[in-house]
């Protein structure tokens, strides 16, 4: 960090809300491809903008975990922190996302973090980059630890009920009774780069329950998954032909109604001037009549869904 350089900056919006949100404007994840990653950031800030509850934290430092100590002072009990290219699709998340939270604190209050868990392939487990959940004071009580701490073992660890998996993560994962300290071979963490992965090893070493999300919750979640052939996803999002075979569902969605708008949209006017075509709409393949608006928003939903 540069002298000077803040860590983090908060913004404060709705106090009474429990949950704080997070983001990492300076992930590296798909700094390859900058016109994906910016396209996918304006998004991303539009619809969380537009959907979410609670205040907002732009982590800048992902090694300075002091932000978490702060939300604490500040009433939040839960952080959920969000990855490049994933917003909440609906405003139905917040109050799923609550009721899930209050779900897994009655079966096991004791935990940390919460994720789209992965376990398998010969891989020790790790999260998808959708988004985590953390619970704040837990994470305190349990020495502040950085979400970049190194764990010097790696626990095994059981499926509490492999019936009870979710379609896109296991339901719950807990230290192995029978762990000694042996660990895994190093290319079993090929997956364990992301931001607070090791509060899964911290987790086990301390008996806590790791917490997959639901599929209730991730149906009001877009995840277009941009890790998955993020050359062709740039081509595709920016206009250019692509091969959609190697982009994920939601990608090719998000594509379509990007460059692919076919019901009429229609605008009430609230601005005392005359309807007419801008100059920047022209040559797009928005056919729609485009009359004046209130708001660039307004405008910006019309385009681009």
């Amino acid at each position: 960090m540069k002298q000077g350089q803040q860590s983090w900056e908060y913004n404060h919006v709705d106090g009474s809300w429990p949950i704080v949100n997070a983001f990492l404007p300076l992930d590296k994840e798909l700094n390859d491809t900058p016109i994906l990653k910016q396209k996918l950031s304006v998004l991303q800030d539009v619809e969380c903008n537009n959907h979410l509850r609670g205040g907002i934290v732009n982590v800048y430092n992902q090694y300075d975990a002091t932000w978490l100590t702060a939300m604490n002072k500040l009433g939040y009990k839960y952080a959920c922190l969000w990855f490049e290219g994933v917003w909440p699709d609906t405003m139905d998340f917040n109050l799923t996302l609550l009721n899930e939270i209050d779900r897994n604190n009655k079966e096991d209050p004791n935990w940390i973090i919460s994720g789209q868990l992965r376990t398998g392939n010969d891989k020790y487990p790790y999260f998808e980059r959708t988004l985590l959940v953390i619970n704040i004071p837990q994470w305190i009580k349990h020495n502040s630890i950085s979400p970049y701490w190194e764990s010097e073992h790696h626990p095994e660890c059981i499926n509490y009920d492999t019936s009870l998996n979710y379609e896109d993560s296991d339901y719950r994962l807990n230290v192995h009774p029978d762990w000694k300290f042996t660990d895994p071979r190093p290319e079993h963490f090929s997956n364990q780069h992301n931001f607070g992965s090791n509060w899964m090893q911290l987790s086990f070493i301390q008996n806590l329950t790791v917490w997959g999300l639901s599929d209730n919750l991730m149906e009001h979640v877009f995840t277009p998954k941009a890790h998955m052939g993020t050359t062709e996803f740039e081509k595709g999002i920016t206009g250019q032909e692509y091969n959609n075979s190697v982009v994920s569902n939601q990608g090719n969605r998000l594509i379509s109604r990007i460059h692919g708008p076919t019901s009429p949209i229609y605008f009430v006017n609230t601005e005392p001037s005359s309807p007419s075509i801008s100059q920047q709409a022209l040559d797009t393949n928005f056919e729609q009549y485009v009359g004046a608006t209130a708001g660039f928003k307004l405008l910006y939903y019309a385009y681009k869904y």
